[in-house]
């Protein structure tokens, strides 16, 4: 026992106090520092394609009993090959990621001392990404009826993140309607299927859409759509006569100059009154 100890006995004693002795500094316990502790992740989307950034979410954070979390660490691999290049980052960009490969990200708590809680991890597959739409036109951007097919054209290749052939299907409408309708001829083909509105079908002042809808081997992607509205062009003679000419394949039967639309060059009447 120190020397002071012996005092605070004496005065005790003296006094009719307990005996009471001071904390010996040999005798201090340190307190050691604790990790932190648990955490969970997972990856969003859940369910993510080529054209997806990969982003991890924290489900439940780590605690640090001594309330000195510094920071998480994160570690990725692609189909078991670390990825160093990541380390660090809690997110990948769409660019870096392929559709079927395995991605896998690693999550690790350290505190302001070093120390590090248990790791958390969570995975997910690429999956396919469909086409994104076209860029489509409809030839002439302004057709009169009676005079122009309507063409359905592709200016621009509708994107495919995974890089795969890409083929077309082509629906029209007219006025929100699905084409073709009754009496109508119907589409016609001239590079890709169903592309061409044949003359005739087209009626003045109507608004024809074009919808182009891009499909890879797995889905099909965002449609192109395009829009004109057929022009009422010059005013038509909408009159019938019976036709007389002995050589024509209409003889007998009424027939009008809306018939043979730039075919013929005049009409003659036999009589006039």
């Amino acid at each position: 026992m120190r020397p002071w100890s012996w005092t605070i006995a004496a005065l005790a004693m003296l006094t009719g106090c307990p005996t009471a002795t001071l904390p010996d500094d040999d005798d201090v316990v340190p307190v050691e520092p604790s990790p932190p502790g648990p955490m969970e992740i997972s990856l969003a989307p859940a369910e993510p394609t080529s054209s997806d950034d990969l982003v991890v979410q924290t489900v439940v954070e780590s605690t640090d009993p001594d309330g000195d979390l510094a920071e998480v660490r994160y570690a990725w691999e692609v189909d078991g090959e670390p990825r160093p290049d990541l380390d660090g980052q809690a997110s990948v960009g769409a660019g870096l990621t392929t559709r079927g490969e395995l991605w896998a990200v690693v999550a690790t708590p350290v505190d302001a001392g070093g120390l590090t809680g248990p790791s958390a991890a969570a995975a997910a597959s690429i999956g396919n990404s469909p086409p994104g739409a076209p860029i489509v036109a409809i030839e002439p951007p302004t057709p009169v009826v009676f005079e122009h097919t309507l063409w359905c054209v592709v200016n621009t290749e509708a994107p495919d993140a995974d890089g795969d052939a890409v083929e077309y299907s082509i629906t029209w409408e007219v006025d929100g309607q699905p084409y073709p309708r009754e009496g109508d001829a119907g589409p016609l083909t001239s590079l890709l299927p169903d592309d061409t509105v044949p003359v005739g079908d087209p009626g003045p002042g109507e608004d024809w859409t074009c919808r182009v809808t891009p499909a890879d081997a797995d889905a099909p992607g965002e449609p192109g759509i395009a829009v004109v509205t057929i022009e009422a062009g010059p005013p038509q003679p909408d009159f019938s006569l019976v036709d007389v000419n002995e050589t024509s394949a209409t003889f007998g039967t009424p027939i009008s100059p809306r018939d043979h639309l730039k075919q013929v060059s005049g009409w003659y009447f036999g009589h006039a009154t």
